[in-house]
């Protein structure tokens, strides 16, 4: 009885995280959604076994960088700038190269120490 009924929970959870997961090529273009991936990595790599970085790299033509730095666009336009700075640098930790994450953690560090912040 319960036992069975747990076991079903269970595939019905495991087959819903499939579809999510085989989604998200559609879905990576919403920067919420990318966003949503950077603040629950830890249940994104628990849930689909891959970490952060490898899931950009898997659905986003640009890579990792490309998935931090629309994470951290996101959290720009909300104007939380030490968030955005850390997907910044997530970015430049994936590709030293990109161009687009160098421009802004520069400007967001310059924010930052203007506002009186520790950077």
């Amino acid at each position: 009885g319960i036992a069975q009924q747990m076991e079903r929970v269970g595939l019905l959870f495991g087959q819903v995280s499939r579809a999510i997961r085989a989604m998200l090529p559609e879905l990576i273009g919403n920067a919420l959604i990318v966003r949503l991936l950077a603040e629950r990595e830890a249940v994104v790599t628990e849930l689909w076994g891959e970490s952060l970085e490898a899931i950009f790299s898997d659905v986003l033509s640009g890579g990792a960088a490309a998935g931090f730095c629309l994470a951290g666009e996101s959290y720009l336009r909300g104007q939380w700038f030490r968030q955005a700075l850390t997907m910044y640098e997530r970015a430049l930790g994936c590709d030293r190269q990109c161009n687009e994450a160098r421009v802004r953690a520069a400007h967001l560090k310059a924010v930052l120490r203007e506002d009186g912040a520790a950077v």
